[in-house]
């Protein structure tokens, strides 16, 4: 029977916790936590404000005594085989200029669509790492 890719891909997800031991009910105690996916955190009416609800969702309790976290933000190379899949289907085309933390941001479909060029998400990086270093980041 044939399955479409995101049915593949789920299932092979299912399939990898299911064989690991890595998957837990309780929080681990002294980890490192990692952020990932970060285009399904809904906007906010500013970047700013959407960086602040990113450090609280993905900062994990005291009490958990973390060894760090790190946010992470896939690259696809030139020449790979998922920057040749979004060129072929067109999903590569859109740019989007992230100028400041108070610049509105995208909504819907669009916010989806600005993580599919790899330039918007080095921009939203860049940004996120120079909030991360100013007052309101280490609040």
């Amino acid at each position: 029977e044939l399955c479409d890719h995101a049915t593949l891909k789920q299932l092979f997800h299912n399939f990898i916790i299911a064989q690991s031991e890595a998957a837990a009910q309780e929080c681990p105690q002294n980890a490192r936590w990692i952020g990932w996916q970060m285009r399904y955190i809904k906007p906010k009416p500013t970047y700013r404000e959407w960086l602040i609800n990113l450090l609280r969702l993905v900062t994990p309790r005291d009490d958990l005594n973390p060894t760090g976290l790190e946010i992470i933000n896939d690259i696809y190379y030139q020449g790979s085989v998922k920057s040749c899949t979004r060129s072929v289907s067109g999903e590569d085309s859109r740019r989007s200029h992230v100028q400041g933390f108070d610049q509105e941001m995208l909504k819907g479909n669009e916010w989806v669509a600005f993580f599919h060029n790899i330039e918007n998400r080095t921009d939203l990086m860049k940004m996120a790492v120079n909030f991360f270093k100013s007052e309101d980041g280490k609040k």
